[in-house]
């Protein structure tokens, strides 16, 4: 991942997560079983999501107040009442730094070209996109 050194740290259990971003640098991930084959650690796209969130919150120091207002604000709408996974999931996409993570976490090298603060291009909820 470039220069963005992140610290990967097993814990065997996350709330409804496979990994999370718990800091600027810090990652914890859950070992899965996948088919019944031996325990994997998080694949190269959870890798690089999950390091997009990290750059978001070493730019944005009121990244969980951020995260927060806009999944609060999204679960009251109908696009989150009405995903296929359910109301969690339909706001979860819509928070404006999971959209950002999402759309790039395929993209090698995002991180060495992204520009600051680029989750700001994603619509807040309720405006257009």
């Amino acid at each position: 991942m470039g220069g963005h050194e992140i610290r990967f740290v097993r814990v065997p259990w996350l709330p409804g997560a496979s990994a999370i971003c718990v800091g600027r640098r810090l990652v914890l991930y859950v070992e899965r079983r996948s088919d019944h084959r031996p325990l994997v650690g998080p694949s190269e796209r959870v890798r690089r999501h999950e390091a997009i969130h990290c750059a978001q919150r070493a730019e944005c120091g009121r990244f969980d107040a951020i995260y927060v207002s806009d999944y609060l604000a999204a679960r009251k709408t109908e696009q989150a009442r009405s995903h296929p996974d359910g109301r969690h999931w339909g706001a979860y996409y819509m928070v404006r730094f999971e959209a950002e993570a999402h759309a790039c976490d395929e993209i090698e090298g995002y991180l060495d070209t992204r520009e600051p603060m680029a989750w700001q291009a994603y619509p807040m909820v309720g405006e257009e996109q």
